[in-house]
């Protein structure tokens, strides 16, 4: 059985505490549990945070790359794998 004294207006201030409590949260493990260097990374898996390298991670280069401009108003734009020979498929493009 629900609660007769539960009505839209408690509901909606639990759910605006609830959305102010987890952006604390988040904000405090930001600042004093992810980025800290004296936590180590065991703590971190203990603890059951994502435990980061460092560094940047590594970008696969585009398969397909568009090509050419002729006409400001109607701009063909070819799409190709890079790996077959071939122009690759023609698609125009109009703009305004």
């Amino acid at each position: 059985m629900q609660n007769p004294n539960r009505g839209k207006v408690d509901t909606l201030n639990k759910n605006e505490s609830r959305t102010a409590l987890e952006k604390a949260v988040r904000a405090y493990c930001k600042a004093y549990l992810l980025y800290n260097p004296k936590v180590t990374d065991e703590d971190r898996e203990r603890m059951g945070l994502p435990v980061y390298s460092g560094g940047r991670s590594p970008v696969n280069v585009p398969a397909s790359v568009p090509v050419r401009l002729n006409n400001p108003r109607e701009v063909p734009v070819y799409y190709h794998d890079g790996v077959s020979g071939g122009r690759g498929k023609k698609v125009y493009m109009c703009g305004r």
